[in-house]
């Protein structure tokens, strides 16, 4: 992307819920960078719109973003929730883990100190605005960007170009929150009479936390929780989950409630797209690649994206295809190129994969390492090679 003295280009927020944390840091970012430069932002929804709870980052993730803008950094500070222990309730036991350092913060006040710094830098933001069409834009624009979030429309009508693909997961889940403060990530397992349910529970504020449930489809319609439908428009909860599942869930939470939030069940989808630009269009975060919740670094690999992307668009000046091809090489899923998202270190069944720091990546225990796949199959940019062991022939004696 190249932002001439006086040129405009676009960051286009599509369906990209509350101008979501990529396109608004992207804006901010690139304002820093190249402050001539007139950045426009259309947003679909109002700008008090946010739907979701909480943002999580792990603190060996958080460098780079911090050097890019404080803005991040100061609203951990200042409203987030820090933490270490990793905690485990199954069965009647509490198992804890240390040395996790995280932290979180409520995705509405997030969203909030996004637009402000943006509005502070100068960067036009458009909320309850539909975005004209990207093609026209792309012909008017020196540059246009679409952070229009996992159901990309922008992505999809230049399918035969980027070949998404999507692999849909088999468990449901739903996001709620609740009153109960958790000290830190919380795994808590029930078996109901309608079968087994997991929630991954951590705090994002002094008053609430958040509370994701992730159950097998034979059990959610066992329970009778399939009859909402999914498909109206955002806004209405599944309050019949909600009241189940604060039953079920009490003693947990010691009878607090849950809070909802455009609550309703899902199927979480991986996405990957082997390229993110075409022309002068580009994309980035949830569009080209989804991180799964319970490794929590969706906005973190957003923002990552942003901050690259502006860092090349900076460095090359003029040539806007320069800048593209550099973002595309360092973020991308088909450079083979870890970026650290954490897929593989979350779903190891084994705790075979360690985390040496940002920038040095990860080590694997082949003591611990049974061989599953698991983290082959979650790694985003395939960084990750099953090699068959070798077959040892017995000598003849």
């Amino acid at each position: 992307m190249a932002l001439l003295d006086g040129s405009r280009c676009w960051a286009q927020v599509l369906r990209r819920i509350g101008a979501g944390p990529g396109g608004l840091f992207l804006g901010t970012i690139v304002k820093r960078l190249i402050p001539d430069a007139t950045i426009e932002i259309f947003e679909r929804n109002r700008a008090e719109d946010a739907f979701g709870f909480g943002v999580v980052f792990s603190d060996q993730t958080l460098t780079r973003i911090d050097a890019a803008d404080s803005v991040l950094h100061d609203a951990l500070a200042e409203h987030g929730v820090h933490w270490d222990p990793i905690e485990v309730r199954l069965k009647g036991q509490q198992l804890r883990f240390t040395g996790n350092g995280m932290a979180a913060i409520n995705r509405r006040i997030l969203l909030g100190l996004l637009q402000n710094r943006a509005a502070e830098l100068g960067v036009d933001v458009q909320y309850s605005t539909v975005a004209p069409d990207i093609r026209q834009l792309a012909a008017e624009y020196d540059l246009v960007v679409a952070a229009d979030g996992a159901n990309s429309a922008s992505r999809e009508q230049f399918a035969d170009t980027l070949h998404p693909a999507a692999e849909t997961a088999t468990a449901k889940f739903i996001w709620f929150g609740t009153t109960y403060m958790f000290d830190g990530l919380t795994f808590l397992h029930r078996k109901g009479e309608h079968g087994n349910f997991a929630v991954h529970g951590y705090p994002i504020s002094s008053e609430l936390s958040t509370f994701i449930v992730e159950a097998d489809e034979a059990t959610w319609r066992a329970a009778g929780l399939d009859e909402f439908d999914v498909s109206q428009p955002p806004g209405p909860s599944d309050l019949k989950t909600k009241d189940y599942l604060e039953q079920l869930f009490a003693d947990d939470i010691d009878g607090h409630p849950l809070v909802v939030n455009n609550s309703r069940w899902g199927n979480f989808r991986t996405r990957r797209t082997p390229s993110w630009h075409s022309g002068n269009i580009a994309w980035l975060g949830d569009a080209v690649h989804t991180a799964h919740f319970s490794v929590g670094s969706g906005t973190k690999m957003a923002m990552e994206d942003a901050v690259s992307l502006a860092t090349h668009l900076a460095a090359t000046s003029t040539d806007v295809p320069a800048a593209l091809a550099a973002y595309e090489a360092q973020r991308c899923l088909s450079c083979g190129t870890c970026f650290e998202c954490d897929g593989c270190l979350g779903s190891c069944p084994e705790d075979a994969i360690v985390k040496l720091g940002t920038g040095h990546r990860y080590r694997f225990d082949f003591a611990r390492c049974t061989g599953c796949g698991t983290c082959y199959e979650q790694c985003p940019v395939h960084a990750i090679e099953m090699v068959p062991e070798p077959t040892v022939k017995a000598e003849s004696p």
